[in-house]
């Protein structure tokens, strides 16, 4: 029943951050508590990419040391990839995609969500950011 409502949530999540794409927003962040209390920013270069012969770059950092992941999805809600992540609470983090899902495979061209999700002591704080593959 768990998954089910998280599933329910991210789905939500998604449909939020397809809005947010079709609007022109580039990155949309909220947490539980203070909002975005932890000062997670997060971008990409370039963007769009082509993943034929290219990769970007997702630039991540948050102000308090924690954990979390970085997860890539299509528009219709399929997890692509899924990546953990660190940090030491001090300056940005990078991390490169490369255009391919979990198998390996060079995904299609078009819309990607990356959701950057944090954890720390004290909160939980998600971040939403557009991503664009071309080919």
């Amino acid at each position: 029943m768990f998954k089910i409502k998280l599933n329910i949530i991210l789905k939500l999540i998604l449909g939020l951050a397809a809005a947010f794409i079709y609007l022109g927003a580039g990155t949309v962040s909220f947490g539980q508590g203070n909002g975005n209390s932890l000062g997670l920013t997060v971008s990409n270069y370039p963007n769009p990419f082509d993943s034929r012969n290219g990769f970007t770059t997702i630039v991540y950092s948050f102000s308090k040391e924690g954990r979390g992941r970085m997860l890539i999805y299509d528009l219709l809600g399929n997890l692509v990839k899924e990546y953990p992540i660190e940090n030491s609470g001090t300056g940005a983090n990078k991390l490169v995609w490369d255009g391919t899902n979990e198998a390996g495979q060079k995904v299609a061209k078009g819309g990607y969500v990356c959701v950057v999700e944090v954890l720390t002591s004290s909160n939980k704080v998600l971040s939403i950011r557009k991503i664009g593959v071309i080919h």
